[in-house]
């Protein structure tokens, strides 16, 4: 499947069905296994570092290098396998990939939810509803943070 291709016919396609169906939470998002691969690595890479600034620094280069290179080789050895069986397969997995990549839908509804917890919930309700779209922690944010969050 050539990048004209990807570029003329997935990505639309992705866009559209992110559109109509949004994020399946039945469906393990590639963004939630990615992220149990950085808790894993940063529990144990802890213990092979050590417990200092340069210690911590070198874990996070580490960490890094570690997520993207895992991330490239599953990515690259899937692409290559469905390849080989079919090259709708792989394009499928294109299409899949891409509509993960884009969570227009899902976004924007989680920002709504935010908003309407700010206008009328209370700043605990905010906080649990900002959280479900950032990757810190929410439990001290004030007004003002959870909006500048969500945008």
């Amino acid at each position: 499947m050539s990048a004209a291709m990807i570029i003329t016919v997935i990505i639309p396609l992705a866009f559209i069905a992110d559109l109509i169906f949004g994020d399946p939470a039945s469906i393990p998002h590639p963004v939630v296994i990615i992220g149990k691969l950085i808790s894993f690595l940063d529990k144990n890479l802890r213990k092979v570092f050590s417990d200092n600034d340069r210690g911590r620094f070198f874990a996070g280069i580490a960490m890094v290098k570690i997520v993207i290179l895992v991330t490239l080789l599953v990515s690259l050895l899937v692409c290559f396998l469905l390849l080989k069986i079919s090259p709708i397969l792989f394009g499928l997995i294109q299409l899949w990939w891409c509509w993960q990549c884009l969570a227009v839908k899902s976004l924007s509804s989680e920002a709504k939810n935010i908003y309407e917890k700010l206008s009328g919930g209370s700043i605990e309700e905010s906080r649990l509803a900002v959280a479900r779209v950032v990757g810190r922690d929410t439990s001290e944010l004030t007004h003002e943070e959870i909006t500048k969050a969500t945008i």
